[in-house]
């Protein structure tokens, strides 16, 4: 097994805790995707399950994108999780966005009705 650099060992990662299954098909790390779609499910039923399973995504994702790609160095590695972020929280910003224009939308027409 490819031993894990000090940079990235015991790191949170943010692109494996927000975007879970798809972080691991992008970084071929199968026990995320595979974690992601058992722990989706429960979400709305058992959501401190689900939560506790998003959290090891997040604890161990470096560990397992690490070990599951042949990266060009810990830089590489790193550029390439950060992007993982970006996109994580701004899909995050954007169904928030939308949750609210939704809401917005449904006060407006309970006011109507």
């Amino acid at each position: 097994m490819a031993e894990i650099p000090e940079e990235i060992k015991g790191k949170w990662n943010w692109g494996a805790f927000l975007l879970s299954g798809i972080w691991g098909i992008g970084n071929n790390a199968w026990i995320a995707l595979t974690l992601a779609l058992i722990a989706s499910p429960f979400l709305f039923f058992f959501p401190l399950v689900s939560m506790g399973a998003f959290l090891f995504l997040g604890w161990k994702g470096n560990e397992w994108a690490w070990r599951s790609k042949q990266w060009d160095s810990v830089e590489h590695f790193q550029k390439v999780q950060k992007k993982w972020k970006k996109w994580g929280f701004t899909m995050i910003g954007v169904l928030g966005v939308l949750f609210l224009f939704l809401m917005v939308i449904i006060i407006i027409i309970g006011a109507f009705a």
